[in-house]
């Protein structure tokens, strides 16, 4: 969870050129649904193959992404139904924030509200 960012204040994730995307967790009910959301906001290439594997892939490219910062904000966590789900998309998340060092071309943010703190602790 070390990679991870817990912070109500939205605003302050906002450096210079940055994408900024709400998972609207509520509103994907399951991985599939999830990836599709995430490959159309961040616009992934036609090659991405929609698993945890090609998400990781994308999120560690980012070349197409003008902005150089890319925030994932989640306000409640995704795929609660499902742990195995879950835990395999927050590996993905932090594998691709710590895929990406200071002066990379871009970088990816997992942030987190801290109403889902408990929860993030709890999966570890």
């Amino acid at each position: 969870m070390a990679s991870f960012v817990i912070t109500g204040d939205v605003d302050a994730l906002r450096k210079g050129s940055t994408r900024l995307l709400h998972v609207p967790a509520t509103e994907l009910p399951g991985k599939d649904a999830l990836l599709e959301w995430i490959a159309r906001e961040l616009e992934f290439p036609d090659y991405f193959g929609h698993n945890w594997d090609a998400l990781e892939e994308c999120l560690s490219d980012l070349s197409w992404i003008p902005e150089r910062i890319v925030v994932l904000y989640h306000e409640t966590l995704p795929l609660k139904s499902n742990t195995r789900d879950l835990r395999a998309y927050l590996g993905v998340l932090g594998d691709a924030v710590n895929a990406w060092a200071d002066g990379d071309a871009h970088a990816v943010i997992a942030a987190f509200h801290p109403s889902c703190e408990r929860q993030l602790r709890s999966l570890r």
